[in-house]
This record gives C-alpha cells, sequence and structure tokens, in this order.
C-alpha cells in the first residue's frame, strides 16, 4: 500500500456522514442568484448585454441575487450564534492578511465614489463572510471536494437540460458555445470546477473512483464545448499542479516524459498539419475573437488604469467604481457594453486601490503555500484540491473578475482562506480531512 493510502488510513478511522442539507442549501442560493434557466434563448437573441441594460442593472440591482445572498447571510448568522465543539482560531498572517482585506473592504466606504453602491455591494460582501465563516464550521476539506463535485455537477445537468428542451443544444453549429444557465464563459468556471472536484474525489473517496473520474471526464467535455479559454488554460495549469502534488516523483517524470516524446513527435513528423489544428485547439475554435488584445480586453485595461492612477492606494470603494458614469464612459470609447475591468485584480486597484488588491494576492500565494504545507503533513488529498482550487483563482483572475464579483467562485475562494486561517491546522496524529 502507498504511503499515502497508508496515511489516509491511520487519520481517517471512520467515515462521517455527509452533510447534504447544507450542500443542498448552498447549491439552491447559488443557483437562484446566478443561474436563468431560459439564458440559452436569450443569448441567442444577443450574446452579450448592451449598456442600457448593465445600467439598469447597476441602478436596479436585481432581486434573486439579493434573496439568495440575504439568506446565505441569515444562515451564516443564525450558524454562528449555535453553540458548536468547533472554535476559531488565529493561524499566523494569512489570517491577519484576511480581516484586514475585511477591515479595508468595509473602510472604504469613508472615500467611496458612489457611498449608495458601495454599501449596497459591502452587504453583499457581508452576506458571503458570513455564510463563508459558517460554512467553514460545518464543512471539512473533503467536504469541500463533495460540495463543489455536487453542486458543479447538478449545475451542468441542468443546463444540459434546459438547452435540450429550450432547443438550443446545437453541438455541431458553426460559432456554438455551451451557455446552459449561465453566459459561456461562467459555464467554463462551472466546468473546470467539475474538472478539479471530480479528480480530486477520485482520490479521496473509499469507493466509487470511476465514478467520480467520469465526472471529471464530462465537466472537461464540456468545459471544451463552453469555449472558454480562461477557464480551460486556468483548469488545465491547476490539474498539473494538483497532480504534481500527489502524484509520486517517479510517476509524475514518467508522465511528463512520455507527453513531451509525443508533442515532439508530432511536431517533428506533422509540423505542417499539427500546428494549425494546435493554434486553432488553443483558441478553443473562437477564430473570430481577436487574440492579440484578448478579446478586446487590452483597450479596457489601458483606459481602466488611467482611473486608477487617479486614486492609486485606496481606490473608488468596494466595488463602487462601475457606476454608470463610469459604465457610460467606458463603454463609449470600447463600442461595446463594459461594467467590470475583466481582470479580477484590476477591479481590485479600482475598488480597494493597490493596498486591497496586493493584500488580496498575498492572500492567496499564502493559501496555496498553506494548503501545500499541510497537505504535506497530513497527506489528505482534499488540501492538494484546496491548493490547486486557489491557483486555479488565481490565474483566472487574470482575465476575469469572478472571483472578486458576488458567485459561487468568489465564495468557494472566501470559504478556502477562512478555512486556512481560522480552522485548526492538521498534523499527522490528527484525524484530518473530517
Amino acid at each position: 500500500m502507498s504511503n499515502t493510502c497508508a496515511a489516509n488510513t491511520e487519520t481517517n478511522p471512520r467515515t462521517p456522514k455527509v452533510p447534504w442539507v447544507t450542500f443542498l442549501f448552498l447549491a439552491v442560493m447559488f443557483f437562484v442568484a446566478s443561474h436563468d434557466f431560459f439564458y440559452s434563448v436569450k443569448r441567442m437573441q444577443s450574446s452579450n448585454p448592451s449598456e442600457d441594460e448593465l445600467l439598469t442593472g447597476v441602478a436596479e440591482g436585481n432581486l434573486s441575487h439579493r434573496i439568495a445572498y440575504v439568506g446565505l447571510g441569515v444562515f451564516g448568522a443564525l450558524s454562528l450564534i449555535r453553540k458548536s465543539r468547533t472554535r476559531f482560531r488565529i493561524n499566523g498572517a494569512l489570517a491577519w492578511l484576511v480581516l484586514f482585506f475585511v477591515v479595508w473592504a468595509f473602510s472604504s466606504l469613508a472615500w467611496a465614489h458612489d457611498p449608495a453602491l458601495t454599501l449596497r455591494r459591502l452587504v453583499v460582501f457581508g452576506m458571503l463572510c458570513l455564510g463563508a465563516l459558517a460554512v467553514s464550521k460545518r464543512l471539512s476539506s473533503r467536504d469541500m471536494v463533495s460540495w463543489v463535485l455536487f453542486s458543479a455537477a447538478s449545475y451542468l445537468a441542468v443546463g444540459f437540460l434546459a438547452e435540450t428542451v429550450l432547443g438550443s443544444l446545437r453541438l455541431f453549429a458553426p460559432e456554438y458555445r455551451f451557455a446552459g444557465t449561465l453566459h459561456p464563459n461562467q459555464q467554463g468556471l462551472n466546468c473546470a470546477l467539475l474538472v478539479l472536484s471530480g479528480v480530486a474525489a477520485s482520490q479521496t473517496a473509499r469507493r466509487g473512483r470511476t465514478f467520480f473520474r467520469a465526472f471529471g471526464l464530462i465537466g472537461f467535455v464540456f468545459l471544451v464545448l463552453t469555449g472558454s479559454r480562461t477557464a480551460f488554460a486556468a483548469a488545465t495549469l491547476a490539474l498539473l499542479f494538483y497532480w504534481g502534488l500527489v502524484w509520486s516523483r517517479l510517476r509524475a517524470l514518467a508522465v511528463t516524459y512520455c507527453t513531451l516524446t509525443i508533442l515532439v513527435a508530432l511536431l517533428f513528423f506533422g509540423a505542417d498539419a499539427f500546428l494549425p489544428v494546435l493554434r486553432r485547439a488553443v483558441v478553443l475554435g473562437r477564430e473570430s475573437s481577436s487574440v492579440e488584445t484578448l478579446t478586446g480586453r487590452v483597450p479596457v485595461w489601458q483606459e481602466c488604469l488611467d482611473y486608477a492612477v487617479k486614486r492609486p492606494l485606496h481606490g473608488y470603494g468596494y466595488g463602487g467604481f462601475w457606476t454608470p458614469t463610469h459604465i457610460s464612459e467606458v463603454s463609449a470609447t470600447q463600442a461595446w457594453g463594459v461594467a467590470e475591468g475583466h481582470s479580477a485584480y484590476l477591479d481590485l486597484l479600482l475598488s480597494v486601490g493597490l493596498t486591497g488588491m496586493v493584500t488580496f494576492i498575498l492572500m492567496l500565494a499564502l493559501g496555496i503555500s498553506q494548503s501545500v504545507a499541510h497537505y504535506r503533513t497530513s497527506q489528505n488529498n482534499a488540501y492538494a484540491f484546496v491548493a490547486a482550487l486557489l491557483l486555479f483563482c488565481a490565474l483566472h483572475g487574470l482575465l476575469e473578475s469572478a472571483i472578486v464579483h458576488p458567485s459561487m467562485l468568489m465564495f468557494l475562494c472566501m470559504l478556502t482562506l477562512v478555512h486556512l486561517a481560522f480552522q485548526n491546522s492538521p498534523t499527522s496524529k490528527q484525524v484530518v480531512g473530517l
């Protein structure tokens, strides 16, 4: 028996009950907040929201978002006031960075460009914080893997059902991108989470490993169908990182050697035929998109940086930059509706300044480092999943803003950081992952 299996057997002497009620509640809340069963039909009529729709969304908000996040906050508050054997503790620098970021975000109301908008964003942020604290007491690292798998698989199944029923499932149509109940880029995120959690679950589970691998494979197929290049690239790198942690050194070297050998052979014997196919695979078939400008992101970044230099250290207030005025100004110069920076780090720079952005980057870096250390101490593969997940968030944030906008990914990032920062650290002699 391998060292990993032996360690997991020693540290996991009993099988805990799966908290299905918590899984279901969280899945329903985030479905209500972000999903639309009829989205694929609406997308056939208009692929991207117009400037007017973006302005209406900022001015009026979204009722389903409010219901879901208030429900999550109430759940968090009620859970925290209940007596529990699980206690929070300060785990080094990561905990202090998390506390500082939260305090800095709420303090930004004092200098916000649009106090009303920032206050609304902070209320949602506060609800997510309460929910993350409460869930971190209820779910272990292994439970997190199961919850992500359950939620991502459920959303994919509902999305596939929606497109099938509505007649928008056109797998072989030109320019088709699988959306389901979300924008294809967001569905790509969901499929990437299914890939990562499916692979991780296949190693943390005692039974049904082939079943979990099948989920990971299904997630990969639909990830390709979404055409989301950012999610695909981030998931691939995060998966390689995960395998590099959990595989033995000899096995990792063997797989790397075989992969490089195959690539060299393909390039040597069929470069003329292979390279065009490779280029199309890299852009996931989206030839019409401008790769050089990262699908229009570079001009948006250049313009947003002009605003950022006016308030470099403190920003415009948490979530407070994208006001109707700024949306109109940026959209007018870019000739398409723009309501986010399409980079988590740029949006952080705009909202909480260089101070908040650097703090957030340090949180991710320390979170990855601490997860790797926990995995090496406990040999609990769930911590390798957490490390890969945080790396995925860090990479995805380069070209998308999902980890800093209210979403399941943002909540998942917060949950893992809270778990690492305020829960007891595992040791080789502890019962970990339970």
